[in-house]
């Protein structure tokens, strides 16, 4: 009976530390060429976003949270740094050099560098999001 206690307190303890891991991450878009930058900081609670015409603090709600979460759930956050971009114009200043950033409590995965507007695939469903609440 010690046993069963046991092992059923072992995985409840398990249980909600792994939901407390996918809960508390932050989010960091970042894109920039001379003369121009674009930063979109992410968390549970707001979207903070700037660029040359200015900063924007923007409020999420449960539901633009919840979506985020699921959309972060379907990125290989180990594989973020191997994926390929489609592009490069960033190459030779057509567009803003970009990357994303995905903070899980004390670890930081970052994407290859990409063309602003033109993410890897895994990352664009993610990334349409966010600028779309900023929007």
């Amino acid at each position: 009976m010690k046993l069963l206690i046991y092992s059923f307190f072992s995985l409840l303890m398990l249980s909600n530390c792994d939901t407390q891991s996918h809960e508390d991450f932050t989010l960091n878009y970042s894109a920039a060429t001379r003369g121009s930058s674009i930063t979109l900081d992410a968390n549970s609670s707001e979207i903070q976003y700037s660029d040359m015409n200015g900063d924007k603090n923007i409020t999420l709600n449960k539901s633009q949270w919840d979506e985020i979460k699921e959309l972060i759930s379907k990125i290989d956050v180990d594989e973020i740094e191997n994926l390929e971009a489609p592009s490069n114009g960033s190459h030779t200043d057509r567009a803003l050099v970009a990357t994303l950033s995905i903070t899980i409590g004390d670890k930081t995965y970052e994407s290859v560098n990409f063309d602003h507007g033109n993410p890897p695939n895994e990352l664009k469903k993610l990334i349409d999001k966010l600028f779309e609440i900023v929007k």
